[in-house]
């Protein structure tokens, strides 16, 4: 039985047509329908049903079939040109079976059938509103990924997805616009003058876009970008762009209320011509231009190059060491439950190096991970984590979750390395060893998986073995929310990013909440990392998160708890 109660809830800010021509049947049906929504609109046949549709929005259309002017399936069928997604439910006596099947052709979303069975019109009904809620929240979360919230602007997780959307020959054009010295007018001015100035900014940056062919976001408290595709980089072109822009801040200083003389703002800007890192590489010229005291400059390749080849080298021979000698090491950070308990861990990648003075040293992944792929070591350092947190797992009976990404999912070796230690401790019977309750695959849901099929097909195999899915960075801008629903985790970890600043920013804070609320409407239990205060996990806690990670509750040891 459903909670009506709840449903009613739900359906009460949702708008809904009804199309019926048989006038006691709809005087019956729209007296229950009333009862759950606010505004039910009426039409007495398909022609009038699609007139309203044209002129109003709809979150849910429930039509019979067999009426005079204009039928029920011509009707769907006009308005599936125009939206292809909005829910449909058919209310009818369903008498032939050509209709069913074409009503599946149109993509209908639920059937009740004629005479009206409450129990029916309930179950059809929850199910579509349920969908409908969680497609609404899905876009909100969505509009506060994609949007800042101060400025209106595009944010810097859209930024990234656009430049990740990029395809050749089109290279990006990435100029960034910083503040010079803004926190002085947070210090003189106070936070809320402060963000008055970063506002009124905005918009002049914003009548610099409306004559061009960039895009405009805001990237970071006082960092602006602007990005725009070409297929031929004119220098010349971009030199005018940028003092068009230094001219545009000039002739439009700031008129903030509650400040009497008008703030001339002054800026630093970089600019990056480059396919590769494009953002990186503007910020990198933008510092270089800070750090010898010009307006602008634009990013070259000598400002990283002989670093990162001193690097390389630097790196590779730390990982070679550490694979012949044995020096590649596995530490796990606990996770715990709303009681504080320990429940699992995750397992982390970390090299113990030694140098000539015989002084040992522990590096995380972040220093070699990104060169082993490029040199072919990486896929020595995954198989050998995977396997030494599956021992772990055998030998200490704990839960350990395994980082896995897209690349490694695609790697026969490491592939071959999962498929066949799970099924060896499956067949260890006689141990107290239950894969199907200790292992977690924590993967990385994101723009660079090509066949989407293939990672999903991934997620289904395993699943059947008892592994249990945890999706990663869920919210850092490029998670897709009908893909999440498609995958049915069993564990989302919402993106440390949101998590470590959600006690000073109202942003992340918001998030959050609707992440958390998206996730519980699907039955998925959610994780916070980057818990590193008591403040920060009594507002993830009090916001309904199931799981915690972080600094306040474990830093990552070489052994878990129950074999120390």
């Amino acid at each position: 039985m459903h909670n009506i109660k709840d449903l009613k809830n739900l359906c009460k800010d949702l708008k809904v047509l009804y199309v019926e021509d048989d006038e006691q049947v709809r005087l019956v049906t729209s007296k229950l329908l009333k009862g759950f929504f606010d505004h039910v609109d009426l039409a007495v046949n398909g022609q009038e049903g699609l007139e309203l549709f044209n002129k109003n929005d709809y979150s849910l259309i429930i039509t019979d079939l067999k009426m005079p002017l204009l039928n029920g399936m011509e009707m769907i069928s006009e308005i599936r040109k125009v939206n292809k997604d909005i829910e449909i439910i058919i209310l009818s006596a369903m008498e032939k079976t050509n209709n069913v099947i074409d009503t599946m052709k149109l993509g209908i979303d639920g059937y009740i059938l004629k005479p009206l069975n409450p129990d029916q019109f309930f179950e059809v009904l929850n199910k579509s509103i349920k969908k409908i809620v969680m497609e609404k929240e899905a876009r909100q979360i969505e509009h506060h990924l994609y949007y800042d919230e101060l400025t209106g602007l595009l944010s810097r997780y859209a930024l990234l997805e656009d430049l990740n959307n990029i395809q050749l020959p089109n290279i990006p054009i990435v100029i960034l616009v910083n503040i010079d010295s803004f926190r002085i007018y947070n210090e003189l001015y106070g936070i809320n003058q402060g963000n008055k100035i970063l506002i009124e900014f905005a918009k002049v940056l914003k009548s610099f876009e409306a004559d061009t062919s960039y895009k405009l976001y805001r990237t970071s408290g006082d960092e602006f970008a602007l990005f725009e595709e070409t297929t031929f980089t004119d220098t010349e072109k971009y030199e005018q762009d940028i003092q068009n822009i230094f001219n545009t801040i000039k002739n439009n200083p700031l008129h903030i209320d509650g400040i009497i003389d008008p703030i001339h703002i002054e800026v630093t800007i970089g600019i990056s011509f480059s396919s590769s890192n494009p953002l990186a590489k503007a910020n990198m010229a933008l510092h270089r231009a800070r750090d010898l005291g010009i307006d602008f400059i634009g990013y070259s390749h000598d400002m990283d190059r002989d670093k990162e080849l001193k690097d390389n080298l630097y790196w590779q021979k730390i990982i070679n060491d550490a694979v012949d000698n044995k020096r590649v090491i596995t530490y796990y950070q606990p996770i715990v439950n709303r009681d504080q308990e320990i429940i699992k861990y995750e397992a982390l990648m970390r090299i113990k190096h030694i140098d000539e003075n015989g002084n040992e040293e522990i590096i995380a992944p972040a220093n070699y991970l990104a060169l082993s792929k490029k040199t072919k070591q990486y896929v020595k350092l995954t198989t050998f984590i995977i396997e030494d947190a599956l021992k772990e797992m055998k030998e200490c009976n704990v839960h350990i979750s395994i980082n896995l990404t897209y690349q490694d999912i695609k790697n026969n070796a490491i592939y071959r390395t999962l498929k066949e230690n799970i099924k060896k401790y499956n067949l260890a019977q006689q141990t107290k060893f239950d894969i199907s309750n200790n292992v977690i695959f924590e993967l990385l849901e994101s723009h660079n998986i090509v066949n989407y099929e293939l990672f999903k097909s991934f997620i289904e195999e395993f699943k059947e073995l008892g592994v249990k899915i945890t999706i990663d960075n869920f919210g850092s801008g490029f998670s897709d929310f009908s893909r999440i629903v498609s995958l049915s985790p069993n564990y989302v970890k919402i993106d440390g990013s949101l998590i470590k600043d959600i006690d000073a920013n109202k942003q992340s804070y918001e998030l959050v909440k609707a992440l958390v609320k998206f996730t519980k409407e699907l039955g998925i239990k959610t994780i916070a990392e980057h818990v590193e205060t008591k403040k920060i996990f009594d507002i993830v806690y009090d916001l309904g998160i199931d799981e915690f990670q972080g600094y306040y509750f474990g830093s990552p040891s070489q052994e878990t708890k129950t074999c120390m």
